[in-house]
């Protein structure tokens, strides 16, 4: 196991079992807090953001709030270890924000270019296979 710890970016995608739309804020008002449950879990990741970690945390919430895509970083020594790393974050964040979550899938890359050529991919073969 090498010592050295790297920059990880973790890329997740929650399917989420209580959504709450009704407690996001209105698209004029600007300020106001996020209370939806992806908008909890991603308050509860930025207490693991700092200066170094900009500009994540990053989400992306579909409108009924029962999907939820985050990018967040992670220090560790290889790509499974920031899987573990992320998993323990994400799971973390959750519980924080009360989220009843069902399929997780999690990706981490050394960059957010190699996560979205492997998002690409992806999909690519999810379009061929149907």
């Amino acid at each position: 196991m090498s010592r050295f710890h790297q920059l990880w970016i973790v890329d997740a995608e929650v399917e989420i079992r209580n959504p709450a739309p009704g407690d996001r804020p209105d698209v004029d008002a600007l300020g106001s807090s996020d209370h939806s449950c992806g908008g909890r879990i991603y308050d509860a990741l930025l207490r693991y953001a700092s200066e170094e970690s900009a500009p994540y945390p990053a989400e992306v919430v579909r409108e009924d709030d029962c999907w939820l895509q985050l990018t967040f970083p992670v220090w560790a020594p290889t790509r499974f270890a920031a899987l573990a790393a992320g998993a323990t974050v994400l799971a973390e964040a959750c519980a924080r924000a009360d989220a009843d979550t069902a399929v997780v899938r999690l990706a981490a890359g050394e960059s957010i270019d190699e996560l979205h050529d492997y998002r690409g991919r992806i999909h690519e073969m999810e379009r061929t296979a149907t």
